[in-house]
């Protein structure tokens, strides 16, 4: 997950990370990506055991604005559909139900305030989730990627999915979904 190695490296490219958007209670959790293990340890915050999470999000914003500088103006007359990351994160907030019955798909659709809210709501947890330790960063990071990245307003609803009619689908379909439904 290149959003994660964009966030813990902000600094450099260390293998030995310490962020701000993960618990101080993460001592050297591993994180692999590209071939590379990323040891991720918390920093210390001022909320005590929880993240900052307006210092994590100021990160954040920092890194999307240097890689989308270019907002897709189409994007706010079309009908936003995510899966795999998007989808997995936002069933891990609880803001989708891993059942749901319109067309046989399962996901739901969620607005990006609800991914803000969901982003906030887990930094501002103070017990440490040892399966789940950057589940504040991942939150944050999605929720400034469709925002900020992406210009689309905090109202927009976003399709999240994992499945249709019973096959599981994943990032690299995300193409190939969008030109079936619309064509080239």
């Amino acid at each position: 997950m290149a959003a994660r190695k964009s966030v813990f490296t902000v600094d450099g490219d260390l293998l030995n990370v310490t962020s701000p958007c993960v618990q101080e209670a993460a001592k050297g959790t591993p994180y692999k990506f590209a071939q590379n293990t990323y040891h991720v340890t918390g920093a210390p915050s001022k909320k005590g055991p929880a993240v900052d999470y307006q210092l994590c999000k100021s990160i954040i914003e920092g890194v999307v604005k240097t890689i989308y500088t270019d907002k897709p103006k189409d994007l706010l007359n079309q009908k936003i559909v995510a899966f795999s990351y998007f989808y997995d994160r936002a069933q891990d907030a609880g803001l989708v139900d891993s059942e749901w019955s319109d067309e046989c798909e399962e996901g739901g659709d969620v607005t990006i305030k609800s991914f803000y809210e969901a982003a906030e709501k887990e930094c501002s947890n103070t017990n440490y989730n040892e399966l789940r330790p950057f589940k504040c960063l991942d939150l944050t990071y999605i929720s400034v990627l469709l925002e900020q990245g992406f210009g689309l307003p905090v109202k927009t609803s976003v399709s999240l999915l994992n499945t249709i009619d019973g096959h599981e689908i994943s990032w690299a379909l995300g193409a190939a979904y969008h030109i079936l439904q619309n064509g080239l």
